[in-house]
């Protein structure tokens, strides 16, 4: 992001992400979406980060014992794909993300990283906005220099070295206007649909119930079509585009995330080259490697 001008809106910026960014640990093959750990995934140029967060507890087949009360000094939150951890053997914690996050931005003062959180995980007593208390007291607060908080789409020269939060989960009134681009929601398995909160407007594709071929075809086309709706915006458009290439469907092997990600990624470099001009917004991966970094790559040089 070094060569980007200063004055360049957030909005009007190519920029690859990863999908459920920390499940790249050992588990199982309907649970992990990445094979690199965030550390590589930034230094290969990813800068959109989904991560899902849950209270701690014991995942195993999905069944959890939480430990989290949403007024303890003492709450650790973990990383979940779903009700499942990001990991079988053992809980992985935001804590150790964050500081991933952390320290590239350190090293790297002319990047920025957007930073997507939401809550997922087994049923829980607690709510949305009790968690997102906790996330703000304990993650968010120690470490608030180093966050854009703002609820409006920043140009690139403020938040250089920052973390840019995108909150995909309601809070309490007195944190609404102070916490983060908000997206606490948005139709489930949508090919399209713009939301739009404190101002921000977003529009995003998230079809991700990939249950056969047909789905899979589909998914191709609202990727691509996304693509072009973002390429095609007008200069007066600030409207940032979101655009998850990830879908499964449990109950079919073949619909599993690394199937799916080696299914449409021809889908994602046809549409890349057949819109050579324009933003292309964030496009997100799963399974970002090898083949994928060439995607994401393709992704950030159109900046």
């Amino acid at each position: 992001m070094g060569d980007v001008d200063d004055d360049t809106l957030l909005s009007k910026m190519s920029i690859p992400g990863t999908h459920n960014s920390c499940a790249c640990y050992f588990s199982y093959p309907s649970v992990r979406c990445q094979k690199k750990e965030i550390k590589h995934q930034l230094q290969n140029g990813v800068r959109f980060l989904d991560i899902r967060t849950s209270p701690p507890s014991f995942l195993v087949s999905g069944f959890s014992t939480f430990s989290c009360t949403a007024d303890s000094s003492s709450t650790r939150l973990s990383l979940v794909h779903g009700d499942f951890s990001v990991s079988i053997l053992r809980n992985i914690s935001l804590t150790s993300v964050l500081s991933q996050v952390y320290e590239f931005l350190k090293e790297n003062s002319s990047e920025t990283v957007i930073v997507s959180i939401m809550f997922e995980g087994p049923p829980s007593k607690y709510t949305s906005t009790q968690l997102s208390e906790v996330l703000y007291q304990e993650y968010i607060l120690p470490m608030i220099d180093t966050w854009y908080l703002d609820t409006s789409i920043p140009k690139l020269g403020d938040v250089r070295s920052k973390a840019i939060l995108f909150r995909r989960f309601s809070t309490v009134s007195e944190l609404e206007t102070k916490y983060g681009i908000a997206a606490p929601s948005w139709t489930y398995n949508t090919p399209h649909s713009v939301i739009s909160n404190n101002g921000t407007q977003i529009a995003v594709q998230d079809f991700c119930d990939i249950k056969n071929k047909t789905n899979m075809n589909q998914k191709k086309e609202y990727i691509q079509a996304q693509i072009k709706r973002a390429s095609s915006a007008s200069d007066g458009d600030s409207t940032l585009y979101i655009n998850f290439s990830s879908g499964s469907w449990f109950w079919n092997i073949t619909c599993w995330p690394k199937r799916v990600a080696n299914a449409v990624y021809p889908a994602i470099m046809d549409a890349l080259n057949q819109t050579t001009n324009g933003v292309l917004g964030v496009i997100i991966l799963d399974f970002v490697n090898k083949k994928q970094y060439t995607a994401a790559k393709a992704i950030y040089s159109r900046n």
